[in-house]
């Protein structure tokens, strides 16, 4: 399935000053894309300014909660169990994270943060036509619970909304983590990108018992995927990584393995042995494994960041 096929996954910018941000912010995404093709490149333009979506609008349900701040996708999530008076939680990478503000720096290697006041502004896709394409609401992050760069590339905010607030006002509901639990070898697997509107299809291979490395990051136990309809593209970052048929979070999409000369650099990650031999092949799509995210909840199902025990180094 190529990757401008699902034309009823493309959503269309909202004229306000978040967007006009956002097109500045993607063109200079395309301009660094230096592996992807010049036609590749101006497909992705016009599927990201809804060209296609004008004439072919239809709501693409996986993209419903799916978000993007910046130049990261993310989504809307939950833990099982939740109760309609907790705040609501948006999912995205660590890497995508900016302290102290928009003119902010973005986080180190090794760097751990836990409940910090953070306030920024995202869009959410709905399960609404806009003008053009699937309409996009904006909400707002009241604090940064988590965030890591040390082992696993991830980031979670609390919303100011709580889930019974942003049901009764979007009528959506949060993707639910789920971890790796219900995964076996093969199984279908969707990469819902709310930044791009668009979606990619891949296989589960296996956890990595490597690690993955891009750049100064080191990534340990890693989701590694293959068989992707389509080569994925920056932009992606933060996307919820998706058993197929299910709203089940199994993993968060932070990076790609393109084979280019950068081989395991910041723009191109690779899986690596202990001697530093290269293990991934071209194509390989890595997910950030959240299953040590399930032991950070209370007996109410409310997220305690301090609770939060990542693997050791």
């Amino acid at each position: 399935m190529p990757f401008w096929a699902p034309i009823d996954t493309i959503n269309g910018p909202s004229l306000d000053y978040f967007e006009l941000s956002r097109v500045f912010n993607l063109l200079s995404l395309l301009i660094g894309m230096k592996h992807v093709g010049l036609m590749k490149k101006f497909i992705l333009l016009l599927f990201f300014l809804g060209y296609p979506k004008i004439a072919h609008a239809n709501i693409n349900p996986i993209l419903i909660s799916t978000g993007y701040a910046s130049l990261c996708s993310g989504s809307f999530v939950a833990f099982e169990g939740y109760q309609p008076d907790h705040k609501g939680l948006y999912m995205t990478n660590g890497h995508c994270t900016k302290l102290n503000g928009l003119f902010g720096k973005y986080m180190e290697p090794n760097q751990i943060v836990v409940n910090v006041p953070n306030r920024k502004k995202i869009k959410l896709l709905i399960n609404e036509e806009g003008l053009f394409g699937q309409k996009k609401v904006t909400l707002t992050t009241s604090k940064l619970l988590f965030a890591t760069m040390s082992v696993r590339d991830i980031a979670i905010y609390e919303l100011d909304l709580t889930y019974g607030e942003i049901l009764d006002q979007f009528k959506i509901d949060p993707f639910i983590i789920k971890g790796t639990q219900s995964l076996k070898k093969h199984d279908l697997i969707e990469i819902p990108s709310g930044f791009w509107g668009l979606r990619w299809f891949c296989r589960f291979r296996r956890v990595s018992e490597n690690n993955v490395q891009s750049g100064q990051y080191i990534w340990k136990e890693t989701l590694i995927l293959n068989r992707c309809d389509q080569e994925i593209v920056g932009g992606t970052s933060g996307s919820p990584t998706i058993l197929s048929g299910t709203n089940w979070v199994v993993g968060l999409h932070n990076a790609y393995d393109f084979s280019t000369h950068n081989r395991c650099s910041e723009t191109d990650a690779c899986e690596i042995d202990g001697e530093g031999k290269v293990l991934s092949r071209k194509g390989d799509s890595f997910s950030q494994n959240i299953d040590f995210l399930l032991d950070c909840l209370d007996e109410n199902s409310i997220f305690i960041p301090e609770q939060c025990e990542l693997p050791q180094n």
